[in-house]
């Protein structure tokens, strides 16, 4: 093997085992970093979409105040929020108007959890009623989750509650997925996409907020988080995809630095070489020739002109006098 080779060989093995652990210590150091911002975006998400569903709940709560304070009057307004679920009920449970419809086709819709005559006492909306005050929030019903929203009245000489309801649905998914920035899903808590993923949310005990994420096998990652309902109680999860802007720019980043470390592993060894070849191997190799050379013809008298101010020059010029002397002698033998 040339010493060129050789040469070669030990630049590229060092220059790739450096880069190689510089790479690893990096990539070690920024995984932290680039779960933490998988995690706050994650939470970012999360939020935004509790608080579009807090918004609807809002937007009935005030619809109810509206519709309270033109009861009286009889000249109800047209809704302005659309509802699938309107039920009056005094402080006992009576029922005493009810009307479940698809807003978009007035279809009737049949809830189980709210029939026409009365409350259970231990219906959602009476304990809440009863502990809390007015109820608002999202609830767990046959047709899916339904956002609540309330207010007080009077029900003939009785305390009376006046509740609307939207269906989470299709209608209003896509609304509210605009409203939070964020894709989003409902899992209830009898699917079998809810199942593991609730299950360590709540084994952790800690509360309805905290993000779960999975890693995809596609790399993608996805949030979960519990949903819980007007009781505070978990019924449900969140699913929401994390969007891979953010990410992406640390996998660009991730995969700039490798292609910029591939490229230093070719070129650094590369541009070694020609400086190597130009001002070490190139006139060792000369030396060596010119040497050989002389061996062959036994001429001492050819010289290599190496003037180089360096060692090499130097081991050059004391070549070059070997020579001479060598020549002197043989010269001054007697024939």
């Amino acid at each position: 093997m040339s010493l060129r080779t050789k040469l070669a060989l030990t630049l590229f093995v060092t220059v790739a085992a450096f880069l190689g652990v510089d790479h690893l210590v990096r990539r070690m150091s920024f995984q932290a970093s680039y779960e933490d911002l998988g995690r706050q975006q994650a939470e970012a998400d999360v939020g935004r979409v509790h608080a579009a569903i807090a918004r609807v709940s809002y937007d009935l709560t005030v619809q109810a105040r509206r519709e309270n304070q033109e009861r009286d009057s009889h000249a109800l307004a047209i809704r302005s929020v659309p509802y699938n679920l309107r039920v009056l009920i005094d402080e006992i449970g009576r029922v005493h108007e009810h009307s479940a419809t698809d807003p978009e086709t007035g279809a009737v819709l049949k809830i189980r959890e709210f029939p026409y005559e009365r409350l259970s006492p231990g219906h959602p909306v009476s304990l809440t009623w009863l502990s809390e005050g007015p109820p608002s929030g999202i609830m767990s019903t046959a047709a899916g989750p339904m956002v609540l929203g309330s207010a007080e009245t009077i029900v003939g000489d009785m305390p009376g509650l006046l509740v609307l309801g939207r269906l989470l649905d299709d209608a209003l998914l896509p609304r509210m997925q605009v409203d939070a920035r964020a894709p989003f899903r409902v899992l209830s808590i009898d699917s079998t996409a809810a199942g593991a993923e609730l299950e360590e949310i709540l084994d952790s005990g800690t509360s309805s907020n905290r993000v779960h994420l999975v890693e995809r096998d596609e790399g993608e990652a996805v949030a979960f988080t519990a949903l819980t309902d007007i009781r505070d109680l978990p019924f449900a999860l969140v699913q929401t995809p994390i969007l891979e802007s953010n990410l992406d720019l640390w996998s660009e980043l991730e995969r700039y630095e490798l292609q910029t470390s591939l490229g230093v592993i070719l070129l650094f060894p590369l541009v070694l070489l020609v400086l190597i070849q130009a001002l070490v191997t190139g006139p060792l190799k000369r030396l060596a020739q010119h040497a050989v050379e002389i061996g062959r013809s036994d001429d001492a008298s050819m010289r290599l002109g190496l003037t180089r101010p360096d060692e090499l020059g130097i081991l050059g010029r004391s070549f070059a006098r070997m020579l001479e002397k060598l020549e002197r002698s043989r010269v001054a033998q007697p024939a």
